[in-house]
């Protein structure tokens, strides 16, 4: 029988912002995880930017001006709005 160990709520892109950031920086490589990218997609909905997952990997970004990003470019997107709501 295998045992599940209860893991803390996922942090949210708002706490994770600060992080990755830095990690950026530190790192000068800007990779990113798939959880964070699925927390970077959340954000942007909750946000009113929409995204859809293409099969290739990269997303389309919906809304006035439709363009086509991978999962790195989408977590600067959410990086982008979350530092400009903040000012």
């Amino acid at each position: 029988m295998a045992v599940r160990m209860a893991r803390g709520p996922e942090p949210s892109f708002e706490q994770g912002a600060a992080m990755i950031m830095d990690r950026w920086a530190r790192e000068r490589n800007p990779r990113v995880s798939a959880s964070e990218v699925e927390l970077a997609r959340s954000y942007l909905q909750a946000a009113g930017v929409g995204s859809a997952a293409l099969r290739d990997g990269r997303f389309v970004m919906t809304g006035p001006a439709p363009s086509t990003v991978d999962g790195t470019q989408l977590v600067l997107l959410g990086l982008r709005h979350f530092v400009r709501s903040r000012r």
